[in-house]
């Protein structure tokens, strides 16, 4: 494994890591269960999926094209 290929599996366990902790703050430890883990693990998998693939804006709609002014 090359050191860059380090590097980005690091940068992705981080990432994982960061996010489902954030998550998990937010959410509490009172009633943990497996659903609720699949659930911030699902949410931390997504986060990470986004930073690796960002998702690309809607093309903007092309403009109509308008009339010549008369004059």
């Amino acid at each position: 494994m090359t050191d860059d290929l380090k590097a980005q599996a690091l940068r992705i366990v981080r990432l994982f890591a960061v996010a489902f902790a954030a998550q998990l703050v937010t959410t509490g430890t009172a009633d943990l269960g497996w659903k609720t883990l699949a659930a911030l693990g699902i949410g931390a998998a997504e986060a990470v999926v986004r930073q690796i693939w960002p998702t690309t804006p809607a093309t903007p709609p092309k403009p109509a094209a308008t009339s010549p002014t008369g004059g």
